[in-house]
Formats: C-alpha cells, structure tokens, sequence
C-alpha cells in the first residue's frame, strides 16, 4: 500500500544557541516560508556587541519539514580609556573626577556654589606641562533691567550687567512749572525693577514794586492765590496792585495803581464854589471889584467842572496837577478881591475928607 502524500511541512525557527524561537506546521509545500516574530537577540560579550543579520541556511521553498538558525554580526568593543579631570574651586580646593572615553567629566563636577548676581560654569584648562585638565569656577554676571516708565504708561528697558555702577537714563519729558526727574533706585538690587517719574512743582515769584523797592512773594507752582504786601496808605488815594496772573511766569513784577478819591475832588469842588460864592457877596457889599472878582471865579469854577469831567481821560496826575492850579486861582481870587475891596474903601473915604474940607 503507498502512503499519502503529505500536505504541509514543519518549519522551526532557533536562536543561536538553540533555543526555539518559533515553530510554524503545516506550511503547504512549494510556499518560501517568512519569520513572523519579534526580532531574535543576542547579548554582548566582553569582547564583541551582536546585531541580528538573517537566518542559516538561506530559506528556500518548503519540500520537508525545515529548520533554520538566527545568526549575528558581531562587532569587537572600543577599548575605554580612562581619564582624569581636576576640579578646583575658589579657595583652590580641589576634586579629582575620573571619566571615559565619550563622557563628560562636567556632568560628575561638584556642585558649584550660588553667588547672588552670577551665574557659575566650569571652564577646562589644560596644564602646559603636565597635560592635566583642570576646570575653573568662572562667575559670569547676569543681565538685569531697569524698565522706565513714563507719565503715558510707556516703558523703555534699560539693561545692564550684574555689577555696575551707573546706566545711562531715558531723556526727562520737560513739563512747564514742574522739574522732572526719574525717580531714584539702586541697580543690582532686583534683576528687574521699574521706575516712574516724579514731578516737583517748581517755586515761582511775585515781585511788588513800590518806589525803589522790591518785595518777592515766592510761592509753589500750582497755588491758586498768595498772600500780598500791605499797600503803604497816601493821602487823597485809593491804592490797589495791578491785575496780575499766578502759575503763568517763573517771576511776574505787580506795580501798585494809585486812584485818586473822588470824594476829595467833590470835596474840593464844593470848597472852591463856596469860596466864590464868599467872593461874589464880598464883593456886591462893597459895590467895588464885582466884575473881575465874577470873572475870576467864573473861571475856577469852570476849571474845577473840567477836572472832574476829565478825570477818566486824563489820568490821575493830571487832575491833581489842575486840582492845583485850580486852588492857586483861587487863592489869587481871593487876594485880588481883597485888595480891590480895601482900595475902594480908601477912595471913598478920601473922597469924603475932600468934600468936608471944601464945605469949610
């Protein structure tokens, strides 16, 4: 009797020490078959590391049952050097680090101590002699900033070096009647502080000019009224400073406006009237002079109507200066009558004496 034929066929997959991987039945005859698995591995050795190359023998079409072997390419370890490095701090203490090949010997350092302001690195030097690495501490300064804020909420960043004395400042907005300037701080206080403006009224002044004298009224500016010198009192006149305006100039000269009474010219008016009034009756007692003395105090009399009518347009001094002259005519008036009067008085008696001696 012949036996049937079979199907299919076992394919068995090892590592390279035997192991099995994996074991696929029943491949049908004629197929290739394919490794379906995770990639087989080998460990290193102290000598080699093993990468994953294919399969022995080569893998052909399934005719009987097959086995087939992972096999490896093996790659011969780097000889490691090992090295030293030395570490030395500030104070000159120092920390020997042992390295290999492809490491950083900055990663096994000590730890580098903080300085407030700085920050802190390793530098590699090498010893012209000895070949030695030896590493530094090196401090470099941080970067601060000075961040100006002006009056519109507008900033200008200023930045500096850890350690330095002095910046140079944002230019100063000018505002009238004030001295600007920013405000004070300290650098390497904060890596970051702000400042703002500040405004200091400036003081202004009023000079009140009497005669030769000057009297300074300083006050701050901003103030909405300021205490005045006493106007020195003159006889006949109202006395006031001129109209002046505060916070508008750094220094303002006030003179004082002197306006005479007008009471004193009524006053004066009224004396002058009842003075040719006296002359006018002296005079028609008399029955001598009427017509010189009516035509002098005529005259004062209008004179005083004009100083009074003129005095808006004339001006203080003027009036005064007429008001004088107007005192003097009258005065004149009164002396002029006077004389005229007696010098009748004489003439009628001698006319009298003349005819009583001519009776005789």
């Amino acid at each position: 009797m012949v036996p049937p034929t079979p199907t299919g066929f076992t394919v068995t997959w090892k590592n390279y020490d035997g192991s099995v991987i994996k074991v696929d039945t029943n491949v049908p005859i004629g197929t290739t078959p394919s490794y379906r698995g995770e990639t087989p591995t080998r460990p290193d050795d102290d000598q080699y590391t093993y990468t994953f190359e294919g399969w022995s023998p080569a893998i052909v079409a399934v005719n009987a049952n097959a086995t087939y072997t992972a096999t490896f390419k093996a790659t011969e370890k780097p000889v490691e050097t090992t090295h030293t490095a030395i570490f030395v701090d500030e104070e000159g203490n120092e920390t020997q680090v042992e390295y290999k090949d492809g490491e950083d010997p900055v990663e096994k350092a000590p730890e580098i101590p903080e300085k407030v302001g700085y920050d802190g690195r390793w530098e590699k030097h090498i010893d012209e002699e000895t070949g030695e690495e030896i590493y530094k501490i090196v401090y470099d300064p941080k970067t601060y900033e000075v961040i100006f804020v002006d009056e519109e909420g507008n900033e200008t960043k200023v930045e500096y070096p850890y350690g330095i004395d002095s910046i140079e400042n944002p230019k100063v907005p000018e505002k009238f009647g004030y001295d600007v300037k920013w405000d004070n701080y300290r650098l390497n206080d904060d890596p970051s502080i702000k400042v703002q403006l500040v405004y200091t009224p400036k003081t202004f002044e009023v000079i009140f000019v009497y005669d030769d004298e000057l009297l300074v009224v300083e006050y701050t500016y901003g103030a909405e009224s300021i205490e005045e010198p006493e106007i020195p009192a003159k006889f006949m006149f109202s006395a006031a400073w001129e109209p002046y305006e505060l916070n508008e100039s750094e220094s303002v000269k006030v003179q004082i406006v002197y306006t005479i009474n007008l009471w004193w010219l009524i006053i004066l008016l009224i004396v002058m009237i009842g003075v040719e009034i006296f002359i006018i009756i002296y005079n028609k007692k008399k029955d001598k002079g009427n017509g010189e003395a009516t035509k002098l105090g005529g005259g004062a009399l209008f004179l005083a109507g004009s100083i009074v009518n003129k005095i808006p347009s004339f001006g203080v001094w003027a009036c005064i200066v007429l008001g004088a002259i107007v005192i003097a005519l009258g005065v004149v008036c009164i002396i002029v009558s006077l004389k005229k009067a007696n010098g009748n008085a004489d003439s009628v008696k001698w006319e009298e004496n003349k005819d009583g001696k001519e009776s005789e």
